[in-house]
């Protein structure tokens, strides 16, 4: 994967509170669920130039360096809009593509596949129950890499099934709601 970023750069070693008067510092659980929540802030009082240093541009990729789950460490999360006014924490990896040629949202979706979640939690280290993985472990994963108009259509496809995979699950819950509704029925009939 080095070969396709020009910059990668850990979040801020800074205290993290929510009554401290700074900057919104972007933690785990802002970005645990592969989007950016920004419902639980904690701020941190950097300064201008560390906040230049750490600030977050659309397709920007957050990756989790750090944590106590095995599933949970490199996990990514697209960066959809800027955000010029927050930062990130340290146990979080900012990742920059050469996105002239690179989709991230392409490169997003396959930090999430077997192949790649493999190549993570192989080399994975922990200290004290925490595991951990690094800048030199993440840029030296294989990254799968057809040509940028390919990887658009790769990513139309998996959202075409993710949409038919959302409406098969509204009709399987409505069919047992169905389901049990029916049997209501019958026991009522057979008791009545």
């Amino acid at each position: 994967m080095g070969n396709i970023l020009h910059d990668i750069k850990y979040g801020t070693s800074q205290k993290c509170d929510y009554n401290i008067s700074g900057y919104p510092v972007l933690r785990i659980p802002n970005i645990v669920k592969g989007i950016i929540d920004l419902a639980d802030i904690k701020y941190g009082a950097l300064t201008d130039s560390e906040l230049k240093d750490l600030t977050l541009n659309k397709n920007d990729l957050l990756f989790i360096r750090s944590n106590g789950s095995t599933n949970i460490v490199g996990q990514s999360t697209l960066v959809q809009h800027d955000l010029k006014d927050h930062a990130y924490a340290g146990y979080i990896i900012r990742v920059r593509l050469h996105n002239e040629y690179i989709n991230a949202r392409y490169i997003n979706m396959v930090m999430k596949s077997n192949l790649i979640r493999e190549q993570i939690e192989g080399p994975i280290r922990t200290t004290t129950g925490v595991k951990n993985i690094n800048s030199n472990e993440l840029m030296g994963l294989l990254v799968p890499l057809p040509p940028k108009n390919e990887q658009g259509i790769i990513i139309k496809k998996i959202n075409e099934i993710d949409t038919t995979l959302s409406n098969l699950k509204v009709s399987i819950q409505s069919a047992q709601q169905t389901q049990v509704h029916l049997a209501d029925a019958l026991t009522d009939a057979a008791i009545n």
